[in-house]
C-alpha cells in the first residue's frame, strides 16, 4: 500500500480554516518520592504553521502537580508535531516532543521535577544600565523554598553593590542541603556601553544601546539617528557613544530582496521571553544569555537578544527589553501573506485577559493585513484597564521565497531523499494550472531533503513532489501536493 507523500512549502498563507483538530495534552509533575509538585511551569508550543504563526502557552501544575492544555490545528494539516517543556528546579528546560495526526491527538507528559536531588549555587553579576552598580543574583538549585545568606549580611536573592570586592552567598534549600558561590566585582567609572542593532524584516534598523544615557549614534551611512530606514542592501553599522564617553558598535547586513527568508520576533509574556520564529524547518534559536529553545525566564530586567539560524542558514535576530514589574505590555509581530505584496500584523498581548485591541487604523481585531508601507500603532486595554502600546514599521516587498522540506509521509525522521520538485502557478480567474519550474532535492546540512526556487513574485502557488526510482520510500510513497494531498485542488 503507498503512503501519501509530505512536502512542506515555507510561505504563509492566509484564509479562513473551516474545521479545526483539537489536540489535547496533560500530565502530572512529581518529586522523586512521586508527590505532585504544585506550581511548576510547564510551556506548550508548535512548529510554525504553514497558515501563519505559531501556539504557544505556558501553564501551572495544581495542588496535586497535575497540568492540562488544548490547542487546534488546521484539518488539512495531516502531521505536526509540537514540545512540552518543564522549567526544572535546577532552572534547565526538560522537553518531550510528540507528533500528532487526525488519528493521535491525545498525548501525556510527565516529569520528574528535581530528579537529581543535590543542591547548587551560582551567582550571576548583572551591571544597572546607566550607572556603576552590580545587581548580585543567587541562582539555586534544589529543593524550594531557599534561604540566602551573603557575606554582606544580606539575606535576599539578590543585592545590589558599588564597592569592588569579593561578594559571597551560602543557600540553604528545603531538604537542608547547602551550597555557596561566590563572585568578584571591578567597579569602573565608565559603567560600560554595548549596542544591538535590531532588525525588521525589509524595514528599518534600531540600534538598542545600553550605557550610561544620553547616547549619540553615528551610522556607517552619516546618520545619526537611533532608527534608520535603509535604502540599498549592504552591511549597515553604528557606533553609539554613551554619557560617559564609552563606546560600542554593531553591524547587520540588509538584504531585504535576498534569498534568505527568516525572521524572529521577541515578545515578553509574564516571566517570559517567548521567541516568534519563522523560516526553514528546522531552526534553532540561541539567546544571549547562552539559552537555547523558543524561550528564556530572565532573572532581572534589561536587555535580552535572541537570533534564530533555520536549515538554510538564513540568520534573524530581535532584542528586547525585560522589565520584571511591568504589569501589562504588547509586542507586535507580522509574516507575509501568500498571493498579495501584503503582511499580517499580529498582537501578543502580556496583561489580564480579556484583551481589546485600538489600531492606528481604526481597527479593533487581534490582528490586521496590511498592503502598504508605513508604521502601524495598536494600543491594547486588559481587564484591569492597564493600557500598553506597540508600532511596527513596514517597508513591503514584491518578492518572496519559496522553498521547503520534505520527508515520507509515514516517518518524520531525517532520510535523504531523491526526486524532483515541481513549481506550479495557479490562475484562479483562467482556472489553470502552469508548471514554471523544477529543481532536484537537496540535501542540508541538517539531513533534511528540501527544495529552493529563489525568488517569485506574489501569486497562487502549487509545490509537487515526486520521488526518483532510486529514492528512498519511492515503493511506498504517492507523489502529492503540499500538505500531503493527491490531488491539486485539496492542496
Amino acid at each position: 500500500m503507498k503512503n501519501f507523500f509530505t512536502a512542506f512549502l515555507l510561505i504563509l498563507a492566509a484564509g479562513a480554516l473551516s474545521a479545526q483538530l483539537t489536540i489535547n495534552v496533560s500530565g502530572t509533575v512529581t518529586d522523586p518520592m512521586g508527590t505532585g509538585v504544585a506550581n511548576v511551569d510547564i510551556m506548550i508550543y508548535t512548529d510554525s504553521f504553514p497558515t501563519g504563526g505559531v501556539y504557544s502557552n505556558v501553564v501551572q501544575t495544581d495542588v496535586n502537580g497535575d497540568y492540562s492544555d488544548s490547542f487546534q490545528v488546521p484539518t488539512f494539516l495531516t502531521q505536526g508535531v509540537f514540545w512540552v517543556t518543564m522549567v526544572d528546579c535546577n532552572g534547565n528546560y526538560l522537553t518531550q516532543m510528540f507528533a500528532w495526526n487526525p488519528g493521535s491527538t491525545d498525548f501525556t507528559a510527565d516529569f520528574v521535577y528535581c530528579a537529581n536531588g543535590a543542591c547548587d549555587v551560582a551567582v550571576t553579576a548583572t551591571q544597572v544600565p546607566g550607572t556603576i552598580l552590580y545587581n548580585l543574583a543567587a541562582n539555586a538549585t534544589g529543593a524550594a523554598p531557599f534561604t540566602y545568606s551573603w557575606s554582606t549580611g544580606e539575606t535576599t536573592q539578590t543585592i545590589t553593590v558599588d564597592t569592588s570586592g569579593t561578594y559571597c552567598v551560602t543557600i540553604t534549600d528545603n531538604t537542608g542541603c547547602e551550597s555557596s558561590d561566590c563572585v568578584t566585582v571591578v567597579i569602573g567609572t565608565g559603567g560600560g556601553c554595548d549596542v544591538t542593532i535590531q532588525n525588521n524584516p525589509a524595514g528599518p534598523l534600531t540600534a538598542v544601546a545600553s550605557g550610561q544615557a544620553p547616547f549619540s549614534y553615528l551610522w556607517n551611512t552619516g546618520q545619526t539617528t537611533q532608527v534608520i530606514q535603509p535604502n540599498a542592501s549592504g552591511t549597515y553599522c553604528v557606533t553609539i557613544t554613551d554619557a560617559s564617553g564609552c563606546t560600542s558598535s554593531d553591524c547587520y547586513v540588509y538584504d531585504p530582496m535576498g534569498g534568505d527568508s527568516c525572521s524572529l520576533f521577541l515578545v515578553q509574556v509574564g516571566p517570559f521571553i517567548e521567541a516568534v520564529g519563522y523560516g526553514a524547518m528546522p531552526y534553532t534559536i540561541v539567546w544571549s544569555n547562552g539559552a537555547v529553545g523558543d524561550s528564556i525566564v530572565p532573572l532581572l530586567g534589561g536587555t535580552y537578544c535572541a537570533t534564530l539560524t533555520d536549515a538554510e542558514g538564513c540568520t534573524s535576530t530581535d532584542c528586547l527589553v525585560f522589565d520584571p514589574d511591568t504589569t501589562c505590555s504588547v509586542s507586535l509581530y507580522s509574516f507575509p501573506v501568500q498571493g498579495s505584496t501584503g503582511y499580517q500584523v499580529g498582537v501578543a498581548p502580556n496583561g489580564a485577559p480579556p484583551f481589546t485591541y485600538l489600531w492606528s487604523t481604526g481597527e479593533t481585531t487581534a490582528n490586521i493585513f496590511v498592503n502598504s508601507s508605513g508604521t502601524y500603532c495598536v494600543t491594547v486595554t486588559d481587564a484591569n484597564g492597564c493600557e500598553a502600546e506597540d508600532c511596527l514599521t513596514l517597508a513591503l516587498i514584491d518578492q518572496y521565497q519559496v522553498s521547503g522540506i520534505v520527508w515520507p509521509g509515514d516517518t518524520i525522521n531525517n532520510i535523504p531523499l531523491v526526486g524532483l520538485a515541481y513549481l506550479i502557478v495557479y490562475d484562479p480567474m483562467a482556472g489553470t494550472l502552469t508548471a514554471i519550474d523544477t529543481v532536484p532535492l537537496q540535501n542540508t546540512p541538517f539531513g533534511f531533503s528540501g527544495y529552493d526556487f529563489g525568488d517569485v513574485p506574489a501569486g497562487d502557488y502549487l509545490v509537487k513532489v515526486a520521488l526518483d526510482p532510486s529514492s528512498p520510500g519511492y515503493a511506498t510513497n504517492l507523489p502529492t501536493y503540499y500538505v500531503s494531498e493527491l490531488f491539486w485542488n485539496n492542496a
